[in-house]
C-alpha cells in the first residue's frame, strides 16, 4: 500500500463519519408526537409529550378515565368500564399506536412524524 493510498483510505474514512454523524443529527428533531384523544369521534383534547407527567381525567356521560402522558409515552391509569382492558393495554409510545376503550367510546392515538425508521433503512 503506498503513501497516496493510505490518504485516500483515511480521506474516505473521514468522510464516511462525518456523513454518518451529520444524518444521526438530521433525524433527532424528527420525532414531533401528539397524543389525540376522543370521545364517541369528537376530538376532547390534543396534547404534546412533555418532561412532566400530565393526568388528564376524562368525564363523560359513558364513563370515567384517567389518562397519563409523560415524555415518551401514554396511559391510561384508571376506567369506570368493567374489563380495564384500555388499562390492561399498557404504554404506548410510538406514532400508530392506540388505545381503545369501546364502553367509554374513548380512543387515545399517537399521531406525528415517527419515520425516522424510513430515513435509515432508505
Amino acid at each position: 500500500m503506498t503513501f497516496a493510498d493510505k490518504i485516500v483510505s483515511i480521506a474516505l474514512l473521514v468522510v464516511s463519519v462525518i456523513a454518518i454523524a451529520f444524518q444521526g443529527l438530521w433525524t433527532l428533531g424528527d420525532e414531533t408526537g401528539m397524543v389525540r384523544i376522543t370521545v364517541d369521534g369528537e376530538l376532547y383534547g390534543q396534547y404534546d409529550f412533555s418532561y412532566e407527567e400530565k393526568t388528564i381525567e376524562i368525564k363523560t356521560e359513558y364513563g370515567e378515565n384517567i389518562v397519563k402522558i409523560n415524555e415518551n409515552s401514554v396511559w391510561v391509569e384508571d376506567a369506570s368500564c368493567k374489563d380495564k382492558l384500555d388499562v390492561k393495554a399498557g404504554k404506548i409510545e410510538k406514532s400508530g399506536q392506540m388505545i381503545v376503550c369501546l364502553p367509554n367510546r374513548l380512543l387515545i392515538e399517537i399521531s406525528g412524524n415517527d419515520d425516522k425508521v424510513d430515513k435509515v433503512t432508505y
